[in-house]
């Protein structure tokens, strides 16, 4: 399988892509879906994790399974920060939220 074959391959999560170089901070942000540029934004990481995240539920994405850390990503951004449903917790989520809550 040549390197080309794989990116094209249809197994790559979405992501934000932050476009910059090496002595600068990023100036832009890319939401990028089946390696296609779907919305470029300008200094803003949060407005492209917002836009990642409901991307996902309304392109109807699964959240990508490759390592157990990414699924507590999308966890916390949906049942802590946008509070869908947040009934429901994960451990890892709850001791990590108790560890802010010490820290304040």
């Amino acid at each position: 399988m040549t390197p080309e074959s794989e990116i094209t391959s249809g197994d790559w999560p979405a992501f934000i892509a932050c476009v910059g170089n090496a002595y600068q901070p990023s100036q832009q942000f890319c939401v990028v879906v089946e390696m296609q540029i779907l919305v470029r934004i300008h200094n803003s990481i949060p407005e492209a994790v917002q836009l990642l995240f409901a991307l996902h539920y309304v392109l109807d994405l699964c959240y990508q399974r490759h390592k157990q850390h990414d699924l507590y990503f999308y966890e916390f951004i949906q049942k802590v920060l946008f509070e869908l449903e947040c009934k429901k917790v994960s451990p890892r989520i709850t001791t990590f939220l108790n560890g802010i809550k010490r820290l304040m």
